[in-house]
């Protein structure tokens, strides 16, 4: 009767710390995405030739609270290099590197996370 008893406090116990570490993942996850914390401060655009910042900050189309870790390079990147530049080059050229930047202070590569 007792390892009845002991194992059915061992599999409610189990239970109750999966429970806990599940939640304690969901609530990383959604911290992470929702905090301003995490918000795009800053779009950098260097190299232009033929395009103005301003038209490719908007073709790229990053809104004021996108979150870092929500953002979809490669849809960056695809929409940025279909932008008509207006010259005799149908498009505005290829980009060479559409990335995260780690922010001044932080410690993370933000590539790796």
């Amino acid at each position: 009767m007792k390892t009845k008893i002991w194992k059915g406090i061992v599999l409610v116990s189990a239970v109750a710390v999966l429970g806990v570490v599940a939640y304690a993942g969901y609530a990383i996850v959604h911290y992470m995405r929702t905090s301003p914390r995490f918000a795009v401060r800053t779009v950098s655009v260097m190299g232009l030739n033929r395009v103005e910042e301003g038209h490719v900050l908007r073709q790229a189309g990053l809104k004021g609270s996108a979150n870092v870790f929500s953002v979809d390079l490669q849809d960056v990147r695809q929409r940025v290099e279909g932008l008509k530049c207006g010259c005799p080059l149908e498009r505005a050229g290829r980009l060479e590197h559409v990335r995260r930047a780690r922010p001044p202070g932080c410690s993370r590569d933000p590539e790796n996370v």
